[in-house]
């Protein structure tokens, strides 16, 4: 997911450097990836993708690091 703020991003980053034992270059490395290699969504993106589709307004359910869970359902 897209992050909410630049806090959160950098956040991550830094968690998977200090608590996690990535190096400078794994980090360098990731957020390359994050601008380069992912599209992140934000979750009114998802929401108008899923209502477009028929599926119901997505609950989130779990976050952490930049990763998300929703609940939805498909409308009948």
């Amino acid at each position: 997911m897209s992050p909410e703020n630049d806090f959160e991003r950098e956040a991550q980053f830094q968690y998977c450097h200090t608590a996690l034992g990535l190096t400078e270059q794994g980090v360098t490395k990731m957020r390359r990836n994050f601008t380069d290699e992912f599209f992140p969504i934000s979750t009114q993106c998802l929401t108008e993708l899923l209502e477009n589709i028929g599926f119901s307004t997505p609950t989130p359910y779990f976050k952490a690091l930049g990763f998300s869970a929703f609940s939805t359902h498909k409308c009948i």
